[in-house]
């Protein structure tokens, strides 16, 4: 039997309610537990060869990069996962060969359902613990990929002043967590996952199934019925069953609920989502079908499935003091939203809801300094996603330099 591991094989493509969250980065890496797809697949398949695709050759180009992968349409001729240009930008086409193609396993976006993972955090996160202990166990994976998560294991320690509610073997806490007096950690209905360094002020109520990534900032907060935070969050008020990103902040009163939000996402005070209709009706997403969506772009509705969902928004969305946000609405990459009630869905870079645009240099420079304050950097790459993003896509004369609100 050859001992030959697998290709894994990435193809992104399919999903519009992914775009808004994937304009930085490959929404492989986005986090839909305790880890992203992405990292699995390193944990998994962790001497298999890693390609990449998307239809568009230059963001897989980025990507591929981002995620250690080969881009497949840089394969050259010899390569038994070349693909001919002629099977190129036909997508079904293209997995039907490469699906046919001995020792390879294929993974799409297509399986990446949100609004599936929102209903099911908690088997999310038993697999992703599942998963780490099978790495841990098997040896394939270099200690220096788990080391981070040795704390896993044996991990509950008394926390002065703290009630846990449930099974105590359903607590994980990194030792250099800081939980106030007062605290309570319900873990009846899934585990809750303190990471390093994470916060939590005195007379907070946290429900699992939960994971706080590391250094989370956790301040009167209401947090209930399933949650994802990444690295860097700061939050307050309340919120209930949604994904956030890393660095994001809602550290003021507001609710957010049932929402999926990406990184370096502000809040502003009371800014709050809607979640349920008045007549309890399915919830439809508005979304563009272009990959860059300008305003002539074709907006069509996706449906959730559900009757409970909140809003989607993208990496580096602004929100002012008191934003009402209805039920199902799209706030896209980098929007500045002030001025009243977003519409359903919000161009990339919007700057107010008058169909101005975030000036594209001033966005960046921006960027920098917000990054920076967490002493963290931009990417490489992200002034390029940030300039083919916005290319072509507005009028030139409803370009604004934003300098505030």
């Amino acid at each position: 039997m050859s001992s030959r591991k697998p290709d894994i094989l990435l193809i992104e493509r399919g999903l519009l309610e992914h775009r808004p969250l994937s304009r930085f980065h490959s929404i492989f890496r986005f986090r839909t537990g305790l880890l992203s797809e992405w990292e699995r697949i390193r944990l998994e398949f962790p001497s298999s060869r890693l390609l990449y695709y998307h239809p568009d050759p230059e963001l897989e180009g980025i990507f591929a990069k981002t995620l250690g992968a080969t881009a497949l349409q840089s394969l050259p001729l010899s390569d038994p996962l070349h693909l001919a240009a002629d099977d190129r930008g036909r997508p079904e086409k293209e997995i039907q060969i490469l699906s046919q193609k001995p020792g390879i396993e294929i993974r799409t976006t297509s399986s990446l359902s949100l609004f599936r993972i929102l209903d099911d955090i908690d088997g999310c996160l038993q697999q992703d613990l599942d998963l780490i202990a099978r790495a841990r166990d098997s040896g394939a994976v270099a200690d220096i990929e788990l080391a981070r998560w040795q704390w896993l294991t044996g991990s509950y320690h008394n926390l002065s002043g703290v009630s846990v509610l449930g099974n105590p073997g359903n607590l994980m806490v990194h030792p250099s967590c800081e939980v106030g007096p007062g605290v309570v950690l319900d873990a009846r209905n899934g585990p809750v996952i303190l990471d390093q360094d994470v916060k939590i002020s005195a007379f907070s109520f946290l429900e699992g199934p939960l994971y706080a990534g590391p250094g989370c900032r956790l301040d009167n907060l209401r947090l209930t019925g399933g949650n994802l935070l990444g690295a860097g969050c700061r939050l307050g008020g309340e919120v209930e069953n949604s994904i956030l990103g890393d660095f994001t902040n809602k550290h003021h009163e507001g609710f957010v609920g049932h929402s999926i939000i990406g990184s370096w996402v502000n809040l502003g005070a009371l800014t709050t989502t809607s979640d349920l209709k008045n007549n309890y009706g399915e919830i439809r997403l508005k979304l563009p079908v272009d990959q860059f969506p300008d305003y002539d772009s074709e907006i069509v509705e996706v449906s959730t499935g559900r009757i409970k969902f909140g809003s989607i928004l993208g990496d580096c969305v602004k929100t002012a003091i008191g934003t009402m946000i209805n039920t199902g609405t799209v706030l896209d990459a980098g929007s500045n939203v002030f001025g009243g009630h977003p519409p359903k869905y919000l161009y990339p870079l919007s700057w107010g809801l008058t169909g101005r645009r975030y000036q594209t240099d001033r966005f960046i420079a921006d960027c920098e300094k917000i990054f920076a304050r967490r002493s963290q950097s931009l990417d490489a790459e992200m002034p390029t996603l940030i300039h083919r993003l916005v290319s072509g896509n507005h009028p030139e004369n409803l370009d604004f330099l934003g300098d505030g609100i």
